[in-house]
């Protein structure tokens, strides 16, 4: 999967064309666990912040801080 965590490389990568909506095998995008940083840069390339993984969750069931969690929900996440 992208292997990083790292903004600047999410947005190169985001800018050679990788779908912010890229899934693992387990149906999880890059917004799952991501810190509020890299949530924005990808909700700022439309990544669909309620995409569900395979059992079901979403990003926010993800989130790790309490800004990740603010920054899903401004960007739509329910």
């Amino acid at each position: 999967f992208w292997g990083t965590y790292d903004p600047l490389v999410v947005e190169a990568l985001l800018k050679a064309g990788v779908s912010p909506d890229l899934t693992d095998p387990e149906g999880k995008t890059k917004l799952f666990g991501a810190l509020p940083d890299v949530i924005s840069v990808l909700l700022k390339a439309k990544a669909d912040p309620n995409v569900k993984d395979a059992n079901g969750a979403t990003a926010l069931f993800a989130a790790t801080t309490p800004e990740a969690v603010q920054a899903l929900l401004k960007g739509g996440a329910n």
